[in-house]
């Protein structure tokens, strides 16, 4: 493995090893991270993962991981499931959709939460966030989802007099 080198910026970077090609150049993955320890284990993870065989969908946008996920549940959930499910993949988490999952971290969701929150029920964003929270279990099961979600809303209920 190779070590960490320390940027202009401050960030450290590795480079990894990936595969030569058929003109015999080397490609190499790139990790950046704030520290070097942090960078040496992104880069240590992925050859882990690439050694191991594991699918790695990090290349994929949340909008793609979203449009797998609604396919391969589209055989075994009811139609007005699946019509829910494209629905918010149209509608909801507008500035995560063309994101990298690579990129995305807890505070881009709890921020897109929050903007969400403004305009929307406290039962739709829940309802979206836990959609949202089952691509990234199946695609990016390495993030831990604790995004505080509004609070629900009290009914009020009039009992008629006689």
């Amino acid at each position: 493995m190779a070590n960490a080198k320390k940027l202009k910026s401050g960030n450290w970077r590795v480079l990894e090893y990936d595969y030569t090609d058929e003109n015999n150049k080397r490609h190499y993955k790139s990790f950046t991270a704030s520290t070097k320890k942090e960078a040496e284990y992104m880069a240590k993870e992925y050859s882990h993962n690439k050694q191991r065989g594991a699918k790695t969908y990090n290349d994929l946008t949340l909008q793609e991981a979203y449009r797998r996920y609604i396919d391969s549940k589209s055989s075994v959930l009811a139609h007005s499931t699946i019509d829910g499910y494209e629905k918010n993949l149209r509608n909801d988490f507008k500035m995560l959709m063309p994101m990298k999952l690579s990129n995305i971290n807890q505070e881009h969701i709890q921020l897109a939460v929050n903007e969400m929150s403004a305009t929307k029920s406290p039962k739709s964003v829940r309802n979206s966030h836990g959609l949202l929270s089952a691509v990234l279990r199946a695609y990016k099961p390495q993030l831990i989802l604790t995004t505080r979600l509004p609070q629900k809303v009290e009914p009020t209920y009039t009992i008629p007099t006689t």
